[in-house]
């Protein structure tokens, strides 16, 4: 029984460190992505508001996909695009995309090169 425990215990501690692995590599693309369009911060949450009003944003019919396909590597573009499109459509600087209510765990995209 304790041997199962620390085996149990073990898992959880690679999954963590793989999901802050994922969340680093995703808030280092949202960063790049956000450069790309010129802008400037140090945060996800600082860049936001950049993208989200950006004109490649607003008048682009796939700009999170074009954006993040092209900022990211395509083991993470998911991630990056279910932490994207929920946090411009969340704002108020940003009109809505025309996408489901879809849960974070939910995909908003899929697709396959």
């Amino acid at each position: 029984m304790t041997k199962s425990l620390f085996v149990l215990a073990g898992v959880a501690s690679v999954v963590h460190a793989q999901s802050s692995i994922i969340n680093a590599l995703v808030t280092n693309c949202l960063l790049q992505a956000a450069g790309s369009l010129g802008c400037q911060g140090i945060t996800v949450f600082a860049v936001l508001p950049c993208i989200c009003t950006s004109s490649f944003y607003r008048s682009t019919p796939a700009a999170p996909l074009a954006l993040i396909e092209e900022n990211c590597p395509a083991s993470i573009v998911q991630d990056a695009l279910n932490r994207l499109v929920p946090g411009c459509n969340a704002r108020s600087f940003s009109p809505p995309l025309s996408l489901p209510c879809t849960s974070l765990t939910t995909p908003l995209f899929s697709f396959t090169k």
